[in-house]
């Protein structure tokens, strides 16, 4: 556990002190294919809770991100709502073009939820809802400070949209290059 920590710090101090996007590192990635790659890493996690997962990506969107960063982001986001998501319940991963030029990337839950007052804070370091339930789960409570730098780092943004009882949408909203 201590050496994950330590590892999640170290990405995340390198993203908070790394300038935006270097244009050298960017790569096109088939959204679909990243999707349908991540799903199938965390299929055993997503059997053990009898989890469906659903992709819902627009027809053929390619994106240019440092592909690295955007599947650790998509991964920490995918791997809590696996865990923290009501058992038998479906996720969507999702990739769609917007307007102006925009990129979203999202993962839908059908969980129990998160209360207004604890989405404010959800991107900060080590902040959770629940402290007991996280450790038992893992994870270090960094893993969504890591998802909002990168997204800041690709001149992007994170949010979530939750409603108690109804679940909850993560989303990375990326500039289209």
């Amino acid at each position: 556990r201590i050496s994950n920590i330590i590892a999640d710090l170290l990405e995340l101090s390198k993203l908070e002190h790394s300038a935006e996007v270097d244009p050298e590192r960017l790569e096109h990635v088939n959204a679909e294919a990243m999707f349908t790659r991540m799903k199938s890493l965390h299929e055993d996690l997503a059997s053990t809770r009898d989890m469906k997962t659903h992709i819902d990506v627009d027809q053929d969107l390619v994106i240019q991100v440092e592909v690295r960063l955007i599947e650790q982001a998509l991964s920490n986001l995918y791997q809590n709502a696996l865990r923290y998501a009501t058992e038998g319940t479906t996720i969507t991963l999702g990739a769609h073009r917007l307007p102006h030029r925009q990129i979203e990337l999202q993962v839908k839950d059908e969980g129990p939820g998160i209360s207004p007052e604890h989405q404010k804070r959800l991107f900060e370091r080590f902040y959770r809802v629940d402290r007991a339930r996280s450790r038992e789960m893992g994870g270090t409570g960094l893993g969504l400070a890591i998802v909002k730098h990168i997204a800041l780092h690709h001149g992007g943004e994170a949010n979530v949209s939750s409603e108690v009882g109804s679940g909850s949408s993560f989303r990375i909203l990326l500039p289209e290059r």
